[in-house]
């Protein structure tokens, strides 16, 4: 939830600039326009709240088409909006006669992006230098390598209703992104309600292009396991899709270049481990493989567990270092932070585990002679001589047995 705000000052109208009219709208589709008017229609009004599932029901829109829209406005420098936990956070209405100047009131939103752009143009420069083809363009996303990316929130739809999937069946470039990839990648059978889900949440919320979907449904598909349902299948594709978009990539150059470091990183895995890639046998190559793509583990958390292995000086580091990382997996484990977050857990509970182990108890060993009296000590004395004495007694009688029988 979140207040609109702005450096006008106009109560009860709604102005739409000429500006505005002259220079966007012809450009923007109906509900780029439905979204930025009802923004403007709520601009001046107190009191009111602004939530993607509230501008949906009001103009009934599908939530991603919203944020959609949001995005829209945005990249056209109409507004800046930030979200937390899947909601949006604070929508800045910039005043489009100031479209194109440096406004004073944008700074709290956008020093920060700034920064951050300033660090990825250098970071860019490095992976730029690991390109091995001619047609790869430079990442521009915050891509590093071996080590875990500054990830963004991403939201994707975990259901969509079917009112919501009718509305998008009249869009009709969804309707070809949808009928390319049914006849692509899950003919002959058809797309399922989750698998439409998945796909429209790529679509609209994560706003991947068309060729950008086409992309990554191949890239999914090359790499799925012989005997992979198509529910694991759509389940795949969610997860890489996220995982692009949290990184920033957006286009399939972006993925090449991440691609290129990807490949450093299955060598460098290799290495530490000792291993050679000609003599590397199928079944290890395939679980690499779902470290980098089906995990989605930074490079950084893979290398320490290869590392743990090794220094664990066992005899099958592979199969040590597979352990580690499905512990890590079961365990959510994203980031070195959150390694060592589990490994100050694993030593708590070991610690914790070995105080409450009692030691057993015995009944002689264990008793406290210094608080019985000395008749007492006399009898306890007398009693442990008589029971050794039976003992023996009946060991001899049963030694007798044993030799009338031979």
């Amino acid at each position: 939830m979140c207040r609109i705000v702005s450096n006008d000052n106009l109560n009860g109208v709604t102005i739409v600039p000429n500006r505005f009219i002259d220079e966007y709208m012809v450009d923007a589709d109906d509900s780029q326009l439905k979204v930025y008017l009802y923004l403007l229609r709520f601009l001046y009004t107190p009191g009111v709240d602004i939530a993607f599932e509230a501008i949906a029901d009001a103009l009934d829109l599908t939530k991603g088409k919203v944020k959609k829209a949001l995005n829209y406005w945005q990249e056209q420098g109409l507004l800046r909006y930030s979200e937390d936990k899947g909601n949006i956070d604070r929508i800045y209405m910039e005043p489009v006669a100031n479209i194109g100047m440096k406004s004073s009131a944008t700074e709290e939103i956008s020093v920060k992006e700034e920064v951050k752009e300033a660090e990825n143009d250098s970071e860019t420069a490095e992976a730029a230098e690991t390109e091995t083809k001619d047609d790869v363009k430079p990442v521009k996303a915050d891509v590093e390598e071996f080590k875990p990316c500054k990830k963004i929130d991403v939201y994707l739809p975990e259901n969509y209703t079917e009112k919501q999937l009718n509305l998008l069946a009249l869009d009709e470039q969804f309707k070809a992104v949808m009928d390319n990839v049914e006849e692509k990648y899950y003919f002959p059978l058809q797309m399922r309600h989750d698998d439409l889900v998945a796909l429209a949440g790529v679509y609209e919320s994560i706003g991947f292009s068309e060729e950008m979907i086409d992309y990554l449904y191949a890239y999914c598909h090359e790499r799925k396991n012989e005997n992979m349902s198509n529910k694991a299948f759509t389940n795949f594709v969610r997860k890489v899709a996220v995982s692009w978009a949290e990184r920033g990539i957006k286009t399939p150059e972006d993925q090449k270049v991440s691609e290129a470091q990807t490949g450093k990183l299955y060598t460098e895995i290799i290495k530490v481990l000792g291993l050679r890639r000609e003599n590397l046998p199928k079944s290890q190559n395939e679980e690499i493989n779902k470290w980098i793509y089906e995990y989605q583990l930074p490079g950084d958390v893979i290398l320490t567990a290869c590392n743990k292995a090794i220094d664990a000086e066992v005899d099958k580091p592979f199969g040590y270092t597979k352990k580690i990382i499905e512990d890590w997996h079961d365990n959510e484990v994203k980031t070195i932070d959150d390694v060592e977050k589990l490994g100050k857990k694993h030593k708590e509970s070991t610690e914790k585990e070995k105080k409450s182990r009692k030691q057993p108890y015995n009944s002689f060993t264990d008793y406290d002679f210094k608080k019985m009296s000395s008749k007492e000590n006399d009898e306890l004395v007398a009693k442990l001589l008589k029971k050794n004495e039976k003992s023996t007694a009946k060991g001899s009688i049963e030694e007798r047995l044993a030799g009338s029988k031979k």
